[in-house]
């Protein structure tokens, strides 16, 4: 476990926010998630 923190804090030091990059990743998911594809808006338009 130590090392882990260890990488943890190297890996701030340098400049990388580990929590900040996967709440980036949370939000592009969504955002992909609200979006439909093609073939959901074509059957939506031509109900």
């Amino acid at each position: 476990m130590p090392e882990r923190a260890l990488a943890m804090r190297s890996q701030l030091d340098n400049g990388h926010d580990l929590i900040d990059e996967r709440r980036r990743e949370l939000v592009i998911t969504e955002r992909e998630a609200k979006v439909p594809t093609i073939l959901q808006a074509a059957e939506k338009t031509h109900e």
